[in-house]
């Protein structure tokens, strides 16, 4: 369990990033569903005024890098590669809670700005359970190496007591 948990952790959030993150629906009719990959290399989405090009997002491409570093720095069995992998997984983490913000605040800007939406019907921006799951795993994997530290450490401290 110690050993795969983390390759599991990492490799499912990667393969997350090939699901939905996000959807954007105007009067209820859906907009823009992105996924995970979606964010990091850029889209063209449709608008009601035509095309409109989506650039690659900064802290999608720290998440997914973050999780394929985690990915096979998990296979380092030392000291040094579960410190790497807590910073790592705090990274990926605050990277997916920035993702959201930014996301969030690209479309809400897009959406009263103009075009037909021009602030008469509401976006509506809804995060999907592949966002959810990738923060949680990153979170629980934060929480695994903590852990593993502490272990590691608590091991390495002799019994200085005299009898």
């Amino acid at each position: 369990m110690k050993n795969i948990f983390p390759k599991v952790s990492f490799g499912t959030i990667i393969i997350l990033f090939f699901f939905p993150f996000f959807i954007v629906k105007c009067g209820g009719e859906e907009v823009v569903n992105l996924r995970g990959i979606d964010l990091v290399s850029g889209i063209e989405i449709k608008t009601f005024s035509g095309k409109e090009q989506l650039e690659s997002n900064l802290f999608a491409i720290i998440s997914l890098a973050s999780a394929a570093i985690g990915l096979l720095v998990a296979f380092i069995r030392s000291r040094k590669g579960k410190i790497i992998n807590l910073i790592v997984s705090l990274i990926g983490f605050g990277a997916l809670i920035m993702l959201y913000s930014d996301c969030m605040e690209t479309f809400i800007n897009k959406g009263s700005a103009g075009g037909r939406n021009s602030g008469s019907v509401p976006l509506d921006f809804s995060i999907e359970t592949a966002y959810y799951w990738a923060a949680a795993l990153y979170l629980i994997t934060c929480i695994f190496f903590i852990i593993q530290l502490i272990s590691h450490r608590k091991k390495k401290i002799p019994n200085t007591v005299n009898e």
